[in-house]
């Protein structure tokens, strides 16, 4: 308690930077006390930090006294206690040597028993194999010997009748679960010596086996007599060669077939519709495989299932001799150089391997057929990318050369859905040929729709160009103007374009979406749906040419306007040094002012747009009056006060004639007209069915205010017309 009460007093006497439990404290390490210090240093004189710390030593030499005397007892036997140490941890050391010791011989016995045992699983093993190997021989010496011994068998009973073969089918179908062994155990030892001892005998086999199957399968189709084909064909199934059974298949049943029919046949000509086509070939030769064979196709698809694993498929063999004795007879048939003959004969030939493949009983014959190298070889033989290009030229080049051309015209149209311009009639024909019966092609489906997208592109491009032509020629002077087509449009014509562009997005949603429709039938749906969506958006976008022609109307028209309020500064010499009367009604020229306006609403140009232009040309003639009717009316009172003046300097001296009668000014005159003319227009402005309002035409309240009388200028008040 003393020690403790000592330490409270250094802590308590010592300066505040001061702090104690940086040494005392379990957790501070030697480390941070000397760190402390040499920051104390810093700031606090040695001489402080010294006296501090003996202060501290002092203390804690304090409290270990007390700690010494509160139990000296112990302290002074703690050496009497710790004689025995040494002993007690010998007399615990000696027997955990001796259980080492133990342990140590143990593991090294269990070692060398592991050794033992491995070897020995390792010789099992060994001796396992060789037995596997040695038993596998063997089965496969007496496989390969009870197949020669069939084979053999089969040589002596050789014969041509149908009974024979008959029989002959029935000892292959035997033969061949012995070759599938065989075959087996030949996968399992590859790599064996023995096997490849055997490798010439095999072969022998193989080449015996198969010459007996192609001739018995060849009889067996030449004779229709359908179990023998069924055995054979699964015969063929069984020892994994079903590509086999298509080559016996074809020789026998498809080659003769398709050899009769193209001799009897004339060669098609070159062009559609005069004549045979090589659809014509292919609907004859299908004809008879179906007369001739189609008992012998259905016998055999009759015996394949979706689980059987390979299966002889007809339709592969009927397709490779057809395509190679086509290939070799009519070569011409797969020349592009004349599109419609190749499309009518590329048409013909897809529908021809649609109708095979109704040959294919299950799904995985169908998948096979089509993956087929006969159907690739079939399909490659037609050089699509050409006839692509040709068409591309074709179609392209005759929107390009109309639209280059001087055969450019706008001409008015009934209401049977034409075009005004020529060159939208144009483009929905290539449109519509793009999408044709007789150009488009399913397999070209991207290249067709690419090409159609470019030609609405293309239109686009064009018509933007020459409208912003025919802009800019508005600015320019007549005679700079030249024979350019876009710089002589009129407006009633630029009213026809405009009409033509949303005519053809209607048409483009509706008998073009059709048309897409229909002959991308076979397509996936969400990739149609994409292409008539994007068909009908640049459609759309072309309709976005109207803010050119809103310009080019609008210029026209504002200009026209624009020339009528030249007379406004007629109204000075009308009333200058005159003697009319005080005006009663407007001026003549105000009804015409907004006339090529009205002109225009009348026309076919559609509502918003027609609201637009009428807005911009009103409020623009009508800034374009305030700031005419607000120079004559400067001017007006410029020459007024000049007159005042040079009066008073003639009156001057003499006197003013009293009892004069007061006399209105021509000044007064002009300004009561320009009222008069603001006051019917604001009512020609009404009649377009523009809102007068504060907010909707600022434009003619500053008019207003410019040329009302004072008492009148707040409120916009036409009177009555």
């Amino acid at each position: 308690m003393t020690a403790s009460l000592s330490l409270d007093e250094v802590a308590g006497s010592s300066q505040s930077w001061w702090k104690p439990a940086k040494f005392t404290e379990a957790s501070t390490s030697t480390e941070e006390s000397i760190a402390y210090v040499d920051e104390l240093r810093l700031y606090v004189p040695h001489v402080q930090i010294q006296a501090e710390l003996k202060g501290l030593l002092s203390s804690l030499k304090q409290e270990l006294v007390s700690l010494i005397n509160r139990d000296f007892d112990s302290f002074v036997d703690l050496s009497t206690n710790l004689v025995d140490v040494s002993s007690s941890v010998d007399r615990i050391r000696e027997p955990l040597q001796e259980l080492r010791a133990t342990l140590t011989a143990k593991k090294k016995a269990v070692d060398d028993e592991l050794v033992s045992l491995n070897d020995g699983l390792r010789q099992r093993s060994e001796v396992g194999k060789a037995k596997a190997i040695l038993e596998l021989v063997q089965d496969t010496s007496n496989v390969v010997s009870k197949v020669e011994k069939l084979l053999g068998e089969m040589d002596l009973a050789a014969g041509d009748g149908e009974d024979q073969t008959d029989s002959r089918s029935q000892q292959l179908e035997r033969v061949s679960s012995e070759y599938s062994r065989l075959k087996y155990y030949l996968s399992k030892g590859k790599g064996l010596k023995f096997l490849g001892n055997l490798e010439g005998q095999l072969r022998t086999l193989d080449d015996k086996f198969f010459a007996l199957l192609d001739s018995c399968a060849g009889a067996a189709f030449e004779n229709r007599h359908l179990p023998t084909i069924q055995r054979c064909i699964n015969t063929y199934n069984s020892v994994g060669s079903p590509k086999a059974a298509e080559s016996a298949f074809r020789q026998a049943i498809v080659r003769p077939i398709v050899a009769q029919v193209l001799l009897s046949s004339a060669e098609p000509p070159s062009q559609p519709g005069g004549g045979k086509t090589i659809g014509d070939v292919y609907a004859r030769v299908l004809g008879e495989i179906e007369a001739r064979a189609g008992d012998v196709i259905r016998g055999i698809n009759s015996q394949v299932s979706d689980g059987q694993g390979t299966s002889c498929n007809v339709a592969v063999a009927i397709v490779a001799e057809v395509d190679k004795a086509v290939a070799a007879s009519r070569p011409n048939i797969y020349s592009p150089g004349i599109p419609e003959a190749f499309h009518a004969n590329y048409h013909a030939s897809v529908d021809f391997l649609k109708r095979v493949e109704a040959h294919c009983p299950s799904q995985s014959l169908q998948r096979e057929f089509q993956d087929s190298e006969a159907v690739r070889t079939f399909l490659q033989r037609w050089n699509l990318t050409v006839y692509h290009s040709l068409r591309y030229q074709d179609i392209a080049g005759t929107f390009e050369r109309h639209i280059a051309g001087t055969d450019v015209a706008v001409e008015e149209v009934g209401g049977g859905g034409g075009f005004n311009l020529s060159a939208t009639g144009v483009l929905f024909d290539c449109l519509t040929r793009c999408f044709g019966d007789k150009v488009f092609l399913p397999s070209l489906a991207n290249k067709f729709c690419r090409l159609s997208f470019q030609l609405i592109s293309r239109y686009e491009v064009w018509l933007r160009a020459g409208l912003t032509r025919r802009r800019e020629a508005g600015k320019a002077d007549a005679a700079q103007q030249g024979k350019d087509f876009w710089s002589k449009l009129t407006t009633p014509e630029l009213v026809m374009i405009v009409n033509d562009t949303k005519r053809l997005a209607t048409k483009v949603k509706s008998d073009l979406r059709e048309r897409v429709c229909k002959v991308m039938e076979g397509l996936d749906p969400e990739l149609v749906g994409a292409v008539a969506g994007e068909l009908e958006a640049g459609a759309k976008e072309v309709g976005g040419v109207a803010s050119i022609v809103k310009d080019v109307l609008g210029g026209d028209v504002l200009q026209q306007c624009v020339d009528f309020l030249k007379h406004v500064r007629g109204i000075t010499a009308t009333y200058r040094m005159t003697n009319r009367p005080m005006p009663s009604r407007p001026s003549h020229y105000v009804s015409s002012v907004l006339r090529p306006l009205g002109e225009l609403q009348k026309s076919s140009v559609s509502g918003d747009l027609m609201a637009e232009l009428r807005d911009f040309v009103a409020r623009k003639v009508t800034a374009k009056y305030d700031e005419t009717a607000e120079d004559l009316l400067r001017t007006v009172q410029q020459t007024e006060s000049s007159l005042k003046r040079l009066k008073e300097r003639q009156t001057q001296g003499a006197g003013e004639v009293e009892g004069a009668a007061a006399k209105a000014s021509d000044a007064d005159k002009i300004r009561l007209q320009l009222f008069l003319d603001v006051q019917e227009y604001g009512r020609q402005l009404e009649k377009l069915g523009i809102d007068l309002g504060r907010e909707a035409t600022p434009e003619y309240h500053d008019l207003w205010r410019t040329v009302a009388p004072d008492g009148k200028k707040d409120e916009v008040d036409l009177g009555e017309g």
